[in-house]
């Protein structure tokens, strides 16, 4: 017992004596005592805001997704969750996947468990209305009824309609800011904009049919200028590139998420031709998927 106390006594008293240093370090290094203190306060504060503003990112990203529809998914030309490359030269056996076509997404909008089948694709344009330019505007070709994908309103006109994009006529959907960018306080839908593509600069004038207000959230925050051209028209006008095509698919609520992607998977088989040993030429990317992914 004795031993023991005395051990105690020793630890207490090492303790008191540790204190009292770095009690002593600190009066006589004020400066660099307050320095080093302020530096750890600083360095948790950036820590803790840093995981705040990822955290907001992440949840913002994903009610991005949702808003898109929990069940709808895409058909792409690649499985990107599946992707991989390496160093070794030459194009990876993936590259070589088939393109989307248009008539793929035809086929896909005449199932049963299909509400829309959207083609859709990405490019970038520069619009001019007289004096006024805007340079790098995101552009995407679609089918008609693209809404159905994209949450938001129409503040002023329409979409294009079925016809008109069986026609390639040369119309044009831009979103709010882009209007206001353009025509200021005047109404754009029915006037003219010079719209450019490409490194050949093909250029030519399209009618503005409607206006876009994307619902709130990053995606209409990050990209506030965007414009939407009938895919025939993008394809015939602009000389767009479908190299990335991919299909966005809104299944018809009579139907479960798994029926309709099982739907599309046999019928996009069936028109390539695969065998039943093959694999799938093409990905399928369900919105649940891409937050899983972020």
């Amino acid at each position: 017992m004795e031993v023991t106390s005395e051990m105690e006594m020793s630890a207490v008293t090492t303790l008191k004596e540790g204190i009292r240093i770095g009690l002593s370090s600190i009066n006589a290094n004020r400066v660099r005592s307050s320095l080093t203190i302020l530096g750890v306060a600083i360095g948790v504060g950036v820590v803790v805001m840093l995981a705040a503003l990822i955290t907001g990112i992440r949840t913002s990203v994903m009610e991005g997704f949702q808003q898109a529809g929990p069940d709808n998914f895409g058909i792409m030309r690649f499985d990107f969750s599946a992707v991989r490359t390496s160093m070794e030269s030459g194009r990876e056996p993936w590259f070589n996947k088939p393109i989307i076509e248009p008539e793929e997404a035809e086929q896909i909008a005449r199932l049963p468990a299909i509400r829309e089948a959207l083609y859709n694709f990405n490019f970038s344009t520069t619009l001019s209305v007289d004096a006024r330019r805007v340079n790098g505007v995101q552009s995407q070709g679609y089918s008609s009824g693209w809404p159905a994908y994209q949450p938001g309103i129409f503040s002023s006109g329409r979409d294009f309609t079925p016809q008109e994009v069986a026609q390639s006529r040369p119309l044009i959907v831009v979103s709010i800011s882009l209007a206001e960018e353009l025509f200021g306080g005047l109404d754009p839908v029915g006037r003219k904009i010079r719209v450019t593509s490409g490194t050949r600069a093909i250029g030519e004038s399209f009618t503005v049919v409607g206006v876009f207000e994307p619902e709130e959230g990053i995606f209409a925050e990050a990209v506030p200028h965007f414009a939407v051209f009938p895919y025939t028209s993008a394809i015939k006008r602009l000389k767009a590139s479908i190299f990335q095509a991919n299909i966005w698919v809104v299944p018809d609520s009579a139907f479960s998420a798994a029926e309709a992607q099982d739907q599309v998977i046999g019928s996009m088989r069936a028109m390539r031709g695969l065998r039943p040993r093959d694999e799938n030429n093409f990905g399928i990317m369900r919105s649940d998927q891409l937050i899983e992914i972020f």
